[in-house]
């Protein structure tokens, strides 16, 4: 009986890593949220220090 437990719990662990590592990997590979998209092109335009894409095409059309 007490073979049988070890055994099962055994089985528990090994299933909940797996169902963790799938979890891990669905993670790696989710596209981006709308609100993190913002933050890379707010940071994209503080490279050419304005503050929208169109000021930054006002500059180039000059």
């Amino acid at each position: 009986m007490k073979l049988q437990t070890m055994m099962m719990k055994k089985m528990q662990i090994e299933k909940t890593n797996e169902i963790v590592k799938n979890r891990a990997a669905k993670k790696k590979n989710a596209p981006l949220r709308f609100d993190e998209t913002l933050v890379l092109n707010q940071w994209m335009l503080s490279l050419f220090n304005v503050g929208s894409f169109e000021k930054l095409a006002e500059e180039y059309d000059q």
